[in-house]
């Protein structure tokens, strides 16, 4: 966010407090699934399998892959 601020000139919208706050919120989340990953896996090979598990539905939910745009739009019951 400092880079994007001081290179690109983008502005922050929102609180400072808040934008913290969701930053360190994330690295926490983060560093937790690493730490699961890392103390469920007996081999190198069993965490390259369990990272794949825990970041395909991140990948493919993020709009990395597959563009929003493109999703089918959602049906309302009748």
């Amino acid at each position: 966010m400092g880079f994007g601020w001081w290179v690109f000139h983008v502005g922050v919208r929102g609180s400072f407090a808040a934008v913290a706050f969701i930053t360190v919120l994330g690295a926490l989340s983060f560093a937790g699934l690493g730490m699961l990953v890392a103390s469920r896996a007996r081999t190198i090979e069993a965490v390259s399998g369990l990272m794949n598990l825990v970041m395909l539905p991140m990948w493919i939910l993020s709009g990395t892959f597959f563009s929003y745009a493109r999703f089918p739009t959602r049906c309302s019951p009748s």
